[in-house]
This record gives structure tokens, C-alpha cells and sequence, in this order.
């Protein structure tokens, strides 16, 4: 995954759906990277992150990592539900 400097201070906006058409398309490994990269440095809001994972189309990506992601998404609090297979 190539990674892109930015400006010391700059934010990044992404809206969602982006992010999730994105991941999509990549190895289900960068999606759990995403939750972990957002949940760690807290840099979404839950809901926002919350609704990446739970979309019908994440579920194939999000079911093999489910423990996982849970285990991740718990720096937001303890309301995790990821979709069954």
C-alpha cells in the first residue's frame, strides 16, 4: 500500500462510502488496518466506522476478521456488531 506524506497538522476527510469501495477492492487485511488505524488514533467518529463495517457489502471482508475487528473497535466502547456470515 503506497502511503502519502501530508502536511504537518493537515487532516484527511474521507467520506465512508469512499473508503469503502476502496477496501473493496483490496485484501481483506487493509480492511481490518483501516478500523485499527482509525480506531487507534481515534480519527473518525464511531458511528462513522460503525457504518463502514456493518454495510451488506463488507460482509465477506469483515466475517473471517470478526474477532478481530471487535478486539479493535473496542477503543470506541463496547457496542460492536459485525455482521454473521
Amino acid at each position: 500500500m503506497k502511503q502519502l506524506p501530508l502536511p504537518k497538522g493537515e487532516d484527511v476527510i474521507i467520506e465512508i462510502s469512499d473508503a469503502r469501495w476502496s477496501l473493496l477492492k483490496m485484501s481483506p487485511d487493509y480492511t481490518v488496518e483501516f478500523v485499527w488505524i482509525m480506531s487507534k488514533y481515534n480519527a473518525c467518529k464511531r458511528e462513522d466506522l460503525d457504518d463502514l463495517i456493518r454495510a451488506p457489502s463488507m460482509k465477506p471482508l469483515i466475517s473471517k476478521y470478526a474477532p478481530k475487528v471487535i478486539e479493535l473497535m473496542g477503543a470506541f466502547g463496547s457496542d460492536t456488531r459485525v455482521p454473521a456470515e
